[in-house]
């Protein structure tokens, strides 16, 4: 039993060590491979286990070296393969989105309105590779009910394809009306090309997908389980939410097709429904994905009609990924708090924050900005909760209002600067969306539009909870264990 304490200690003591190695190295490199760090935790468990039930050391070791020794050549391999097969294909993703900007090439002419604004323009464009996009005309919707009924409206009007990416499909209420509509249209002709994160629509079964199947439907997933572990990309997923038709409508923001935003816990979302140029670039974006889980490289002009929008609304496409070498995400979030030259109030239910993102809103705050932040006090998990909460006291200590959201999920995640500048769509503040996952965001650079999100955000602070750095102080011993844990497991939320 006693040495049965100990190894439990030595177990518990190189789990953070595996939690919090990432500092040292590359980030995208070093949490990509927690899985496999994770398994070998697990084989150290396994060994533990063997010293409690039996005596014959020799036997334990000569078994636990053979599977460590297997188990790291596996990740080794693992690691150089995964690290080959991106380079591989961010040089063919290249090429294949070169190819489709020629095929729907516009020639506008566009300025915007002042010199920080072209600065985090040219900071995406030359990052993303996405141009900003001039004559577009954008409405939020902010209640989930109506965020589904739009969307079902626009798809029963579509007349040549509809392509849907959603990390979450299930099927429920929501799921079941989209599935026969989409059934529907595709008697009725309509081309139809689905994409689902394998992982987060775990508990999406065959019937469902046959039934698409059955009537021509294309519905891919990106990276099944065994796919993922065989890649080194267990830790990678689908993140993004978008759906596009006919190439003249789409809509952008953080919900997934599950009754989850309309029953229950529900989420409380925002979507933004899209005309104009804009939805070239979300086309585009789709495509690239599906030539990822596909392989094929569609190249039609029909998937880029003409736009003739007249409305100006200067709007621009965020993409990040593990495959890309910017971080993109990262560094437009991090372009827009030090922007700031008034205000910031970023919105978020995953507050798990790196030490540039930290220091920039500590900064900003310092600097006199007023520096807002809204998280969800209800989440999908426990340790995220944990997680989100034990950031508060650095963001309190440097002025940043801190507000806890008390009514339902929040699920929405912007980032709105000077009442001017808006970050929307499917990345959170964390590691996760910063390092890990495909995202879309879009930015517009617009007051007015500005302005309605400014309305939706005055209701969010007043069913929230401000904190004061004094509450945070007289937290409980409990409480602080609680945060503590959080803040432990970070580098994987």
């Amino acid at each position: 039993m006693y040495r049965l304490w100990w190894g439990l200690i030595l177990l518990f003591i190189i789990t953070i060590i595996y939690f919090n190695i990432f500092i040292l190295g590359n980030k995208k490199v070093i949490i990509a491979f927690y899985p496999y760090l994770l398994g070998i935790s697990g084989l150290l468990g396994l060994s533990l286990a063997g010293i409690y039930f039996t005596s014959d050391f020799s036997l334990i070791f000569k078994v636990l070296f053979i599977l460590f020794f297997l188990f790291g050549v596996f990740t080794f391999i693992q690691i150089c393969r995964n690290k080959q097969s991106l380079n591989n294909y961010y040089l063919e993703r290249n090429q294949y989105l070169e190819q489709l900007t020629e095929l729907a090439k516009t020639d506008t002419e566009y300025s915007l309105k002042d010199k920080r604004q072209e600065g985090i323009s040219n900071l995406i464009e030359r990052t993303s590779g996405l141009d900003l996009t001039i004559n577009n005309q954008a409405e939020p919707i902010f209640k989930e009910e109506d965020i589904f009924a739009e969307m079902l409206a626009q798809l029963k009007e579509a007349e040549d394809h509809i392509h849907i990416c959603f990390y979450i499909i299930r099927d429920d209420q929501i799921g079941q009306k989209f599935k026969d509509l989409l059934i529907k249209k595709a008697k009725d002709g309509v081309e139809i090309r689905i994409i689902y994160d394998r992982l987060g629509s775990h508990q999406l079964g065959q019937k469902y997908k046959g039934e698409l199947r059955k009537v021509g439907i294309e519905i891919e997933a990106y990276n099944d389980l065994v796919t993922s572990i065989l890649r080194g990309k267990l830790n990678h997923r689908n993140h993004r939410k978008n759906v596009i038709i006919d190439g003249k409508v789409a809509f952008i923001g953080d919900v997934n097709l599950g009754d989850e935003y309309i029953t229950g816990n529900k989420r409380e979302s925002i979507q933004v429904k899209i005309e104009g140029e804009a939805v070239s670039w979300m086309q585009k974006v789709f495509l690239l994905d599906w030539y990822y889980v596909t392989g094929d490289q569609i190249l039609e002009r029909r998937y880029f009609p003409e736009q003739n929008m007249k409305n100006r609304l200067p709007i621009q496409l965020i993409t990040t990924g593990f495959d890309t070498p910017w971080s993109e995400m990262n560094k437009s979030y991090f372009a827009l708090i030090t922007a700031a030259q008034e205000e910031i109030y970023l919105v978020t239910p995953y507050l798990v924050l790196n030490d540039n993102i930290l220091t920039a809103l500590q900064t900003a705050a310092l600097r006199g900005i007023d520096v807002n932040i809204i998280t969800s006090k209800k989440t999908d998990s426990i340790l995220l909760s944990w997680s989100n909460m034990s950031f508060f006291k650095k963001l309190l200590k440097a002025g940043v209002s801190v507000y806890h959201y008390q009514d339902e999920f929040l699920h929405s995640k912007m980032l709105l600067v000077d009442k001017e500048i808006l970050s929307i769509g499917s990345a959170n503040f964390n590691t996760r969306s910063l390092y890990l996952d495909y995202e879309l965001n879009i930015v517009i650079f617009d007051q007015d539009f500005s302005n309605k999100i400014m309305e939706e955000i005055t209701l969010n602070l007043e069913q929230s909870k401000k904190w004061k750095l004094e509450d945070y102080q007289q937290l409980g011993i409990l409480d602080k264990l609680k945060l503590l844990i959080g803040r432990l497991v970070t580098p994987i939320n």
